[in-house]
């Protein structure tokens, strides 16, 4: 039976009971799954129905960092459980390293917006505002400029106050009125440090900033896990990639790749990824079933890329 992962966590801790979610331990990690989604919604019916649930599965994963440091999945992907060891067999190098990045940390984000229509009040003297005054007069664009200008600045500021109490910080994109939108990866016991960030930027203006603080919660915009499927055939590809006719320990394909990569006309990504394909399927020790590996997607950007194309 299919089962959709929702999280891994390092070790055997001790798991919140639910009777939303399963937990197995599997190798050196404990595999919590959810029962899948049914078939038959798809289409427009499964992004509403994923909408729906993004707020019970956020509450599940949180619930799951009273035990362990935890390894969101993103929505939808259904393996059996065998398939499921193998996997984590297959990342296990990966897997350890995230263990070890995300390990005693939370997120949280962080939303500061503003009143607009008191902006020229409040900030009369800036540099940004204070010409419109001396000017006899003053179009429309010029304040909408003069305005942007400012809240830019206000927003580097504010986010190099956040950075500096951060393990991480990605910026997100704005709505209306908002000057600053961004997600925060914080050492855990690092809260007071943030609490102290934020009463500074309060004080720039405290009766026209609103700030919204939301967490603290699993790493989901820094390291959420997607997986890719590599049939045997990818396997061959990947071999023959790396000139390889069988597969090989983990030197023997490091080496292959190392060779290639001193080519200037080589392509980088492909042997990258060929190699890593076929450390993973070294790892299991056999090219004759499918496996997955493991896309890291992060807020702005994919940190392992290159899997979905040769997928």
């Amino acid at each position: 039976m299919k089962l959709e992962i929702l999280a891994l966590l390092p070790g055997d801790p001790v798991v919140p009971r639910s009777p939303d979610y399963d937990a197995t331990a599997l190798r050196d990690f404990t595999a919590v799954t959810i029962p899948a989604t049914p078939p038959w919604i798809a289409g427009p019916a499964l992004r509403r129905h994923r909408l729906k649930s993004a707020s019970r599965r956020q509450r599940w994963l949180e619930q799951l960092m009273t035990s362990a440091t935890v390894l969101p999945f993103a929505p939808g992907h259904t393996l059996e459980r065998d398939e499921i060891e193998r996997m984590i067999i297959a990342n296990s190098e990966m897997l350890g390293d995230l263990v070890t990045r995300l390990g005693g940390k939370v997120q949280y984000q962080v939303t500061v917006s503003w009143s607009e229509n008191e902006v020229l009040h409040r900030f009369r003297s800036a540099p940004e505002i204070a010409p419109l005054f001396d000017a006899g007069a003053v179009s429309g664009g010029a304040v909408a400029g003069a305005v942007s200008r400012l809240a830019s600045r206000l927003s580097q500021v504010m986010a190099a106050r956040l950075d500096a109490v951060a393990v991480d910080c990605t910026e997100l994109p704005l709505e209306q009125g908002a000057l600053l939108n961004a997600v925060l990866l914080i050492q855990d016991g690092r809260e007071a440090a943030l609490d102290a960030v934020l009463e500074e930027i309060d004080g720039i203006w405290p009766e026209g900033l609103r700030i919204r603080q939301i967490g603290p919660g699993p790493a989901v915009s820094f390291a959420t896990l997607r997986l890719v499927r590599q049939r045997p055939s990818d396997v061959t590809r990947a071999l023959t990639c790396l000139g390889l006719k069988s597969l090989e320990g983990a030197e023997e394909i490091g080496a292959a790749r190392n060779r290639l990569l001193r080519d200037p006309a080589s392509d980088a990504n492909e042997i990258r990824t060929a190699a890593r394909i076929a450390t993973a399927a070294a790892r299991l020790g056999r090219t004759d079933r499918a496996f997955h590996l493991i896309d890291l997607w992060s807020e702005g950007r994919s940190v392992q890329s290159g899997l979905e194309q040769v997928a």
